[in-house]
């Protein structure tokens, strides 16, 4: 298998989209490299955004937890499962009840 770093194929992506848990974050916390990356990113003035399967916490309170674990991430750049549920329910035509 070859693998090629990523820092070579952030330029020919006009928005990167990374997952919060298992890329950025785990049950011990930050992980390593995470935070040069995301320097990189901004140094570079990358557009780029955090998907979390977490719906029960706002993208402020999300960005709040990264930024009291080292890491800069502000809430603009976060999207939850449940911002995507909302706004495919607001968006889409369905009547009855809906549970989610």
């Amino acid at each position: 298998m070859q693998l090629t770093p990523f820092r070579s194929l952030i330029d020919q992506y006009e928005i990167i989209l990374f997952d919060s848990y298992g890329v950025i974050k785990n049950y011990d916390g930050i992980i390593g490299g995470a935070e040069k990356t995301l320097e990189y990113i901004h140094q570079h003035q990358k557009k780029y955004r955090v998907l979390t399967n977490d719906a029960s916490s706002s993208p402020e309170r999300l960005s709040d937890k990264f930024i009291k674990n080292g890491i800069q991430i502000l809430p603009h750049r976060i999207i939850t499962s449940g911002m995507m549920a909302r706004n495919f329910l607001e968006t889409k035509t369905i009547s009855g009840k809906v549970l989610y």
